[in-house]
């Protein structure tokens, strides 16, 4: 993608602006559309502030310590000066689904592993994800990814689809989302998540790393246990994670942008297709 993060950034921030901005505006002409528009400035900075507490308590998050995961500390310590970044929190994620996430909004940086992963994987792979997760924190990409998690939380609102396993369910709530919430955040989708950026990183990280084999089985074993032990949350935080959770919606397969996670194993083992 061409376009520079940060306009299509400014862009995502204009298409939110009028979506706050529009009822003011029906409501009280010219008067009502700026006081939309102040009022959407105020809740952004809002929503910016408090975005990593929200995020906890959606997700369940609880931070994970040293003394838990040495194969998370050792390259973070190692790593956070040579990419030049602040030093992130590190949470874990109360799923036995096997995903990690980063998220950035301002100061507030967070590394997010599940207790899946850490179960699944070596050490030499942990370090692996680790230090691509770190790498995200080097773009602008992880900012847009970030800002667009808050925006379709707040469009998602409570409806979060009711699931039971891996198991598809359809409701009235399913139906609304179909209808309603993917044809909204269809623009602000494709304005901040880079398809690219994903694989793009990968390649990054390993040549910090030199390790294309650790972080391709890392990838393995994600995409291998998928269906069987799948990571599941709610639609609004798929930007956050290296790999697009289990979709309970097949609707909502359309509006991931991750590029195939088999296609990234390839490039990292040298085998991608010309």
């Amino acid at each position: 993608m061409s376009v520079s993060p940060i306009l299509r950034r400014f862009a995502f921030f204009a298409y939110s602006a009028i979506l706050f901005a529009l009822p003011f505006g029906f409501l009280a002409s010219e008067t009502g559309t700026y006081l939309g528009l102040g009022l959407f400035c105020l809740f952004a900075f809002y929503v910016r502030e408090t975005s990593t507490r929200r995020l906890a308590k959606r997700l369940k998050l609880t931070p994970l310590f040293k003394e838990h995961s040495l194969g998370i500390y050792t390259p973070l310590q190692a790593y956070v000066k040579r990419l030049e970044i602040p030093v992130p929190k590190i949470f874990l994620i109360p799923s036995p689904g096997l995903n990690a996430g980063v998220f950035s909004l301002g100061n507030q940086k967070s590394l997010l592993f599940s207790e899946g992963l850490l179960e699944a994987l070596s050490r030499e792979e942990l370090e692996a994800v680790t230090i691509r997760l770190l790498t995200e924190l080097t773009s602008k990409e992880v900012q847009n990814r970030s800002w667009l998690t808050q925006f379709l939380l707040l469009l998602e609102g409570p409806t979060w689809m009711k699931h039971a396993g891996n198991k598809r369910i359809y409701s009235t709530v399913t139906l609304l989302k179909q209808l309603v919430f993917y044809p909204l955040s269809w623009l602000p989708i494709h304005l901040l998540w880079n398809s690219e950026a994903n694989a793009s990183k990968d390649a990054v990280s390993v040549g910090y790393t030199r390790k294309n084999r650790a972080l391709s089985e890392a990838y393995r074993k994600m995409e291998s246990r998928r269906e069987r032990t799948p990571f599941l949350c709610a639609f609004a935080f798929h930007p956050l994670f290296l790999t697009s959770p289990f979709a309970l919606d097949p609707i909502a397969d359309f509006f991931m942008v991750n590029p195939s996670l088999y296609q990234r194993i390839l490039r990292l083992e040298g085998r991608a297709p010309v």
